[in-house]
């Protein structure tokens, strides 16, 4: 038995020799297996340990809100939304105006006239209301339909980031317990989708219809720079109901405007 020891001891050590004496043979050889962390890996012919797991973790939110397409998105949006919040100052700014000139000129009015009055001006009020909250709701559309075509547009890269892992499914992190860091593909991805699809800018995206067409206003007051959010803000969220003048009861008919209790 010793003297097979002793030639496999010597034919282990000529393979090893042989390996390292032939540097321009070692990238054919097949990777080698090992582990990191409790976790498979496979050694790439550049040295890289990737690690090979059947399943696979992401954080969603970082891939979309870190990737080219959308930060690109996120730009688009608040600068959307600071046009929107403008236009709706001057058009307050406007109806308050509108409302004081209509409640100094009731004294000179007959009560009938007055009250035409008023009734058209809450009409006017309601109807732009809606038509800026409309305005917002298309805008919040507009930036989940370029999410849904980023993620369309992406799947073939996480279809190669599965299969260059060797994985079958690749979860939320938001859903997972507890995973290791060495089967998180957030970064890879990231990059792997800046590569591909860039900013998305030319990537064909379907068109988002407005809800309501805009009445038609003067153009909005250009936006302070100083009153820019930070760059991690959050985007306001949409939907809000324009402020109306002080005066504006829950029925959207001014109080300084409704009959008082001669029913002039």
């Amino acid at each position: 038995m010793p003297p097979r020891r002793g030639v496999a001891a010597l034919a282990l050590a000529g393979m090893v020799l042989g390996a390292g004496g032939a540097p321009g043979l070692a990238q054919e050889r097949p990777p080698e297996v090992g582990l990191g962390f409790g976790v498979p890996q496979v050694t790439s012919p550049l040295g890289r340990a990737i690690p090979v797991s059947p399943v696979l973790t992401v954080d969603s939110d970082r891939v979309y809100g870190e990737s080219a397409w959308g930060r690109r998105v996120l730009a688009e949006t608040r600068a959307r939304l600071r046009d929107l919040e403008a236009e709706n100052q001057r058009i307050s700014a406007d109806l308050a105006a509108e409302e004081r000139s209509l409640t100094e000129r009731r004294a000179e009015m007959a009560p009938e006239e007055f009250r035409a009055a008023a009734d058209a001006f809450d009409a006017r009020v309601v109807g732009i209301r809606r038509a800026q909250e409309a305005k917002s709701r298309d805008i919040a559309r507009q930036a989940e339909a370029e999410r849904a075509a980023f993620i369309e547009a992406a799947l073939p890269a996480v279809g190669e980031v599965l299969a260059r892992r060797g994985a079958v499914v690749i979860l939320d992190r938001k859903q997972v317990f507890v995973a290791t860091d060495a089967v998180d593909v957030t970064d890879e991805l990231i990059s792997a989708l800046n590569d591909r699809l860039g900013d998305g800018a030319a990537s064909p995206r379907g068109a988002v219809p407005a809800e309501a067409p805009a009445p038609e206003l003067a153009p909005a007051a250009p936006a302070d720079p100083a009153a820019d959010p930070a760059p991690g803000a959050a985007i306001p969220a949409p939907g809000g109901p324009l402020d109306l003048p002080t005066g504006a009861g829950a029925t959207g008919q001014p109080d300084a405007l409704s009959d008082g209790p001669d029913g002039g």
